[in-house]
């Protein structure tokens, strides 16, 4: 279940530490929310509901953002592995058309353990098929979802944009929503 209630404000360099905030890119906060994040300053803060943020390139280019707060089973927040190979690909291949995760050369799920501020995460990579109703096709999308635990609590902090051969948004941002995910801070 979505937990939280986000209303995020874009602020300007003098809200913390300069050293801290990546060239380029402003905060966004609020101060009833548990973590805050610094985006690219020329892309467009899109919504916060309860329990998502989202940002992305522009109107023309939506690649995207988003970070979500869900409670899980105790096993799963405990163990993110397990919650990433039992639980949240599963519910991708049965919702996403040809959803195909980033493999080994033996089938097992490529995945980088790593922290984020300090917290137990990890990140994967896949690709599936969205359909557009204005180009009237399945586009390919490329996806990167880094999965954080945070007390009771997995953030999904998904980076999604077009992976098509003759454009591929998902490399042209990849460095840019890295900067994003890695640089969640938890207050």
């Amino acid at each position: 279940a979505v937990m939280m209630l986000f209303c995020l404000a874009s602020c300007s360099a003098q809200s913390g530490d300069e050293s801290d905030i990546p060239l380029g890119f402003v905060l966004a906060e609020n101060e009833g929310s548990d973590y805050s994040f610094y985006y690219p300053q020329e892309w467009i803060l899109d919504r916060s509901d309860a329990g998502m943020t989202s940002v992305y390139v522009s109107d023309l280019d939506f690649s995207n953002i988003t970070i979500t707060a869900f409670t899980a089973d105790t096993r799963y927040t405990e163990n993110l592995i397990l919650y990433l190979e039992e639980y949240y690909c599963k519910q991708l291949e049965g919702n996403l058309k040809d959803f195909k995760a980033e493999t080994a050369a033996d089938d097992k799920l490529v995945y980088q353990t790593m922290t984020i501020d300090g917290c137990p995460a990890l990140a994967f990579n896949y690709t599936a098929s969205v359909y557009d109703v204005k180009e009237e096709k399945n586009i390919s999308y490329g996806y990167r979802i880094w999965l954080i635990r945070y007390g009771a609590y997995i953030y999904h902090v998904q980076y999604c944009a077009k992976n098509a051969e003759e454009n591929n948004l998902f490399q042209t941002h990849y460095d840019q929503a890295e900067t994003i995910a890695t640089g969640i801070q938890f207050h």
